[in-house]
């Protein structure tokens, strides 16, 4: 049976997948940081997990090596509705409202006209 030279090291396990798969989870968590849809402030994990179980003689080793990762939840979604009932049936409607409309002069406003004050 041939071993590698080199001394056990994350770096060296199967030719550097463990150290590959960590730093693509943290770049998970990096994405997750910047996305605007997430909490902000969440704490976010990368979790490495070595295991070694050595066999009955302890000379030779299984090694596992697992990483994972734990985002931020998304923002929640919020709107507001409006409930009723209509023949015996609950209903609700979602209340659409946008400020930016509240004050826009289009063709559906008409303005007021200034009073022309009487000095009799």
């Amino acid at each position: 049976m041939k071993t590698s030279e080199e001394k056990l090291s994350l770096e060296n396990i199967r030719g550097g997948a463990a150290t590959e798969v960590f730093n693509r989870e943290l770049q998970a968590v990096m994405d997750d940081i910047v996305d605007p849809n997430k909490v902000t402030d969440a704490v976010r994990e990368v979790t490495l997990k070595l295991k070694i179980k050595p066999d009955e003689k302890g000379s030779i080793g299984a090694v596992q090596v697992s990483v994972g990762s734990k985002l931020a939840p998304r923002n929640p979604v919020n709107t507001a509705v409006v409930i009723g009932g209509r023949h015996g049936k609950g209903e609700a409607r979602e209340l659409v409202t946008s400020q930016h409309d509240l004050f826009n002069r289009g063709e559906n406003v008409i303005p007021m006209l200034e009073r022309e004050e009487n000095h009799d």
